[in-house]
């Protein structure tokens, strides 16, 4: 990432509020006060572009990963233990109520 000054408190909030707009996660009305401040402050304009290059180059690193077959298989197998465990335990709480 690049080196940006130190923007200070308020751009401190909105700075922190950038991965949750590249996610998608910031909502209304932070959403707006976001928007409305990036129209008026380069810096953080230039941080949200910065950051938003890593996230792509982060999503292209990843896309290239998956887990192996046996690992698949190993974790399916654990659910399928897990939910059986769960259901079992289940019925022996519901016998117990009904005892």
């Amino acid at each position: 990432m690049g080196k940006l000054r130190s923007f200070g408190a308020p751009c401190d909030k909105y700075r922190r509020w950038i991965f949750l707009y590249l996610d998608d996660q910031l909502r209304e009305p932070r959403l707006c006060q976001f928007k409305d401040h990036l129209a008026g402050c380069a810096e953080c304009r230039m941080a949200l572009a910065d950051r938003r290059r890593f996230v792509l180059e982060l999503r292209a690193a990843r896309a290239g990963l998956s887990p192996s077959m046996d690992l698949r298989a190993r974790v399916e197998e654990i659910l399928r233990m897990a939910t059986t465990f769960v259901m079992l335990a289940g019925i022996a709480w519901i016998r117990r109520l009904i005892r």
